[in-house]
């Protein structure tokens, strides 16, 4: 006797079930393109706006820019800006964001829904003189010879008016040294620079930026007059000597924090097959993207004495 043979009629209703099943799970993929907006707008920086058609999970090709689209970018106080195609941007090379403004951008294009978007340059907020490098320590390298391990505390004091609330900020840090790339009797001294992050504080607030730098929720911080960060760097002994250590402080909007942090969130959740799907913030209304202000200053302390 066979025991696995089902009857007839119970394996043509598998089947049949079966049958319906896969066509139930067939994924479609038809897609309606939206416009995609990114802009951060910097008074440093002219008007450069980048918009373009999303793509479909599975379309392979490269972003597109619709044809015919009106552009049309109008300041709080009236003034427009007067945005045309260049390349693959939108821009006015001849005028620049300013800082205590807002900026409404209205985009159609045929075959889309018009968007819209709104964001504001925000002042920015200064450091006091007072902000100095802390704890110096200069250990001697167990692993690598003729290497000192390089450990400090960067404290970052504000201006006294500063008021945390609804402050958020990007910090980015570079620092410059000297290195002799040739030898004690032909020496090639070559100054270069690099990006170089601090160990995260524990508390609530500060977060990482996916390319560099620390994204900072100033009211979570508990901060009121300074922020503190540790860093560990190193330097070869006489065949190297630190500069300064620049410090670009961007006061930046709401909007760019939340988009920033989402994106690094969904970036860091992708090696993770377990974890949930991170979206990230958008805030063009009827399309996608992010269109945010931010206004920084640049400032350098020297690390060694």
């Amino acid at each position: 006797m066979n025991r696995h043979l089902l009857p007839g009629c119970v394996a043509i209703g598998i089947f049949a079930l079966l049958g319906a099943c896969a066509e139930d799970a067939f994924v479609s993929y038809d897609h309606l393109p939206k416009l995609v907006v990114q802009g951060r707008l910097s008074p440093d920086t002219s008007f450069q706006i980048s918009i373009t058609s999303s793509l479909s999970p599975v379309d392979p090709g490269e972003y597109i820019i619709p044809e015919n689209m009106a552009v049309s970018l109008i300041s709080s106080t009236g003034s427009v800006v007067d945005l045309y195609r260049e390349n693959n941007l939108y821009v006015d090379p001849q005028a620049y964001p300013i800082a205590g403004e807002s900026y409404f951008l209205i985009i159609s294009a045929p075959g889309y829904a018009r968007v819209e978007a709104q964001t504001s340059i925000p002042q920015s907020v200064q450091l006091a003189g007072t902000s100095k490098i802390a704890n110096l320590r200069f250990v001697e390298s167990e692993m690598t010879p003729d290497k000192m391990n390089l450990t400090y505390d960067l404290i970052l004091d504000f201006m006294p008016d500063f008021d945390p609330h609804d402050k958020f900020f990007h910090f980015i840090f570079v620092q410059t040294t000297s290195i002799n790339a040739g030898t004690a009797t032909e020496p090639d001294i070559q100054e270069i620079a690099y990006y170089i992050n601090p160990q995260f504080p524990d508390e609530d607030g500060f977060y990482q930026q996916h390319e560099t730098g620390v994204l900072i929720d100033a009211e979570k911080t508990g901060a009121s007059h300074s922020l503190a960060f540790s860093f560990v760097d190193y330097t070869l002994g006489d065949d190297e000597e630190l500069g300064n250590l620049f410090i670009e402080v961007r006061t930046v909007t709401e909007e760019y924090y939340q988009y920033h942090t989402s994106l690094s969130r969904q970036l860091i959740s992708r090696d993770d097959p377990f974890a949930e799907p991170i979206p990230v913030f958008n805030n063009v209304r009827d399309g996608s993207g992010n269109f945010s202000g931010f206004s920084r200053l640049v400032y350098q302390i020297p690390v060694v004495p």
